[in-house]
């Protein structure tokens, strides 16, 4: 998975091997997303595994992946990017053309992001809700969620709640189920095309309800938008 042109390999329990250590003990390369043409090596933008977890993480838990560019400029940048797939797993043939993992290789952690698939639309005064829960690691508790609401046109606008309950209908200004009061960190009541809140850290391990309320001013009284949440960076 990832950008054309980045090759996604697993990586081994210690983060550190280019290769995944399975639980015999020997070294063997997971999985690949490259292939053979007559024109050189091609690198695809998707590859599928079969998720059994015993398999494919170490004793931690954790996966790993080594995105390496192997015609591409030093500068490319990429994207890696795990989903759930109904697609059945991946036939590769695979060439040992990787290079060894330098000794001073840097590993980095995912940020977890969600979106909405398209368009939201809700009318003034009401509100939309969407649950918001991240998978997590022991060490979440000191970092936050970043959350914006972004128009789709000119004339939306909109106030946004966070909340720690599924009671909806205590979902807002003054509500009880409102996560706190103070603005920018779990509400933005700013009736602005775009509102972005940042939650503080200690909430990343529950689910949160964010409360979209519409205060436009299109001639249907409708406003559309997308969403966006984020993980948020450790905070010390």
């Amino acid at each position: 998975m990832g950008s054309s042109g980045i090759n996604a390999e697993y990586m081994g329990s210690s983060g550190i091997n280019a290769e995944y250590m399975g639980s015999s003990g020997i070294n063997a390369e997971y999985m690949g997303n490259y292939y053979r043409e007559r024109s050189g090596f091609e690198f695809t933008t998707q590859f599928n595994i079969k998720y059994i977890h015993a398999q494919v993480t170490d004793a931690n838990g954790y996966m790993y992946f080594r995105a390496w560019a192997r015609d591409a400029s030093a500068a490319m940048t990429a994207e890696l990017r795990l989903e759930p797939s109904n697609f059945a797993p991946s036939q590769s043939e695979q060439a040992n053309i990787f290079p060894a993992l330098p000794s001073n290789v840097e590993v980095l952690d995912f940020d977890q992001y969600t979106r909405l698939n398209g368009q939201a639309q809700v009318k003034n005064s009401d509100a939309k809700f969407f649950g918001i829960n991240f998978c997590t690691e022991d060490n979440t508790k000191n970092r936050g969620i970043g959350i914006s609401v972004i128009a789709m046109d000119e004339y939306s606008a909109f106030n946004t709640y966070v909340c720690k309950d599924q009671e909806t209908d205590w979902c807002g200004p003054d509500g009880s189920a409102l996560l706190c009061s103070q603005e920018g960190l779990c509400l933005d009541s700013s009736a602005q095309p775009f509102n972005n809140i940042d939650v503080p850290a200690g909430y990343a391990d529950q689910l949160l309800i964010a409360s979209v309320v519409g205060v436009g001013g299109n001639p249907n009284l409708m406003n559309s938008f997308t969403l966006y949440a984020k993980m948020g960076s450790i905070k010390d």
